[in-house]
């Protein structure tokens, strides 16, 4: 079951929607085998969480708006497309969420830098 925070944060980030967020160099990751062509943006993804997020840019856009495919900064985007996904280990000795981990993908398009500090609605992630 999802806490509060969360459910309004899903509400919150919906296809079509325009999101601002500062990005966090420690969580930005660029290409690689598992996702080839992407970037992708794992804020809390060195914590132990029973749900993760993640926003997954075109590499090219990414890095031709911020420069490198692993470089951070203040950010705006639109939400095109969420989807979910619950992962359950298979051995159930280790420690999990009731239910298994839940990750939410944010797919993100129309990438352009944010000027200035935050503002209402601004994420700080």
């Amino acid at each position: 079951m999802l806490d509060v925070f969360q459910r309004i944060f899903q509400m919150a980030h919906s296809a079509g929607d325009r999101v601002t967020l500062t990005l966090k160099e420690h969580y930005v990751e660029g290409g690689g085998s598992h996702s080839p062509g992407k970037v992708v943006y794992a804020p809390d993804s060195d914590r132990m969480k029973a749900h993760y997020e993640y926003y997954v840019f075109d590499e090219a856009e990414y890095v031709a708006v911020l420069g490198a495919r692993d470089a951070a900064g203040r950010v705006s985007f639109t939400v095109a497309a969420v989807a979910d996904s619950v992962n359950k280990l298979s051995d159930p000795s280790l420690p999990q969420p009731n239910g298994g981990f839940k990750r939410t993908y944010f797919r993100c398009e129309g990438l352009a830098k944010a000027d200035g500090g935050a503002e209402a609605g601004d994420e700080d992630m």
